[in-house]
């Protein structure tokens, strides 16, 4: 028998394609599949699991949209050893479905999660993280002047930081945070782009000087900053 056949278990005919996908997740969650290896056949995982190959071909599909496989004409499907930068998210949109009752909440969540995360790049982040938060700083100055809008570039800084914690979980947290966070992030763009510029300089400051307490200090400015202002949106609309 081979290794990818070991976590298959029959399924009863009323299953259908969650089962089946969930079914796959739970092996990698286990470590029966890893990443780079490929999973049986269609016709292999319809018979096994005693499902139609409508359900199985589904569920890679599902899979395959949010990153878990990628499936490789001629080949079969492969889980991936990397996500993709095009799949979708669910992680993205929980947080979504979270925030939008609870705002003071997701204050809490993010403060917790970024003073932790942020203390962390200052020890962990690498020189050329550094160095690239530097261009990016630099850009958004001279955009500030020429009225270019920085937000795109506000969240690639975020994204950065989250990833130089040299921790993928943190790295993952931070990517679904940031895509959550955009809306009301450009509104601090729109209102105070000078208070931006200097909250990314505050952290920057903190990452080249190695100081978490710096780096404590500049993640609390910056998010009471974005706490008022967001607040400050939703309580006009």
């Amino acid at each position: 028998m081979k290794k990818t056949d070991t976590w298959l278990n029959p399924l009863p005919q009323k299953n259908i394609s969650r089962v089946v996908a969930d079914q796959i997740i739970d092996a990698i969650a286990n470590g029966k599949l890893q990443p780079g290896d490929f999973l049986p056949s269609e016709t292999q995982l319809s018979k096994t699991l005693n499902v139609g190959k409508s359900s199985v071909r589904e569920a890679t599909k599902m899979l395959e949209a949010v990153g878990v496989i990628e499936i490789l004409k001629g080949h079969g499907s492969k889980i991936r050893t990397e996500i993709s930068p095009d799949a979708l998210n669910p992680l993205t949109f929980a947080l979504i479905l979270q925030s939008n009752s609870n705002h003071e909440k997701l204050v809490e969540f993010r403060s917790v999660i970024e003073s932790v995360a942020y203390g962390i790049a200052v020890e962990a982040i690498k020189e050329e993280e550094i160095e690239r938060l530097k261009q990016i700083q630099q850009q958004m100055e001279a955009n500030m002047l020429e009225k270019v809008n920085n937000l795109e570039l506000d969240i690639e800084f975020h994204k950065l930081v989250y990833i130089g914690t040299q921790n993928p979980f943190f790295a993952c947290v931070g990517s679904a945070i940031m895509t959550l966070l955009k809306s009301t992030i450009s509104i601090s763009h729109e209102k105070t782009p000078e208070l931006v510029i200097q909250h990314h300089a505050n952290i920057l400051e903190a990452l080249v000087k190695r100081d978490k307490n710096l780096m404590l200090n500049a993640v609390n400015e910056y998010i009471h900053t974005w706490d008022v202002i967001s607040l400050h949106k939703e309580s006009s609309e």
